[in-house]
């Protein structure tokens, strides 16, 4: 039942994987930044969530275009 699931949705479930990751990215580098780095200023941890948001944009996409070109459903 899994399997036949799995191949039925499986394209839109790796995009919505690829996508749930990216959306991620600036809450992990912000917390990095403040966890492990140390920095609580305002301005240092915005550019680090703005890092993130262009980042996790940059994953999204490439990650979508990958999933969708091994199905073929993209051209080069």
């Amino acid at each position: 039942m899994n399997e036949d699931l799995f191949t039925k949705y499986g394209t839109i479930l790796k995009v919505v994987g690829v996508i749930f990751v990216g959306m991620h990215i600036p809450l992990i580098l912000a917390a990095l930044v403040w966890l492990g780095i140390g920095q609580s200023e305002p301005k240092i941890l915005m550019l680090s969530v703005l890092g993130g948001t262009v980042a996790g944009l940059l994953i999204s996409v490439a990650g979508i275009l990958s999933v969708l070109r091994s199905r073929g459903l993209v051209l080069a």
